[in-house]
């Protein structure tokens, strides 16, 4: 999944659990819930676009939100095609 998110267009996404990703704590999320709910399911959630130096925090400029859907496609496709085999 991280492959496809990638080398959609060249962007590098990190991976991990949030506290390693975030520093903190970040407890109650929807990951939290489905965990509890189903601990063999497979849960994860999705950041914005990485760029280590933007301080704009959560706020996506217009013309990153469909290279960001793309991103984000590819890698459920490719989610799905390995859950498949």
């Amino acid at each position: 999944m991280v492959a496809s998110l990638n080398d959609t267009y060249s962007k590098r996404y990190r991976y991990g659990t949030p506290y390693q990703l975030l520093n903190y704590a970040a407890s109650g999320s929807s990951i939290d819930w489905v965990l509890h709910v189903r601990p063999t399911a497979y849960a994860f959630g999705y950041e914005l676009r990485p760029d280590p130096y933007d301080v704009r925090g959560f706020v996506l400029p217009p013309e990153e939100i469909v290279p960001q859907g793309n991103e984000y496609y590819n890698s459920v496709v490719t989610f799905a095609t390995e859950m498949r085999v």
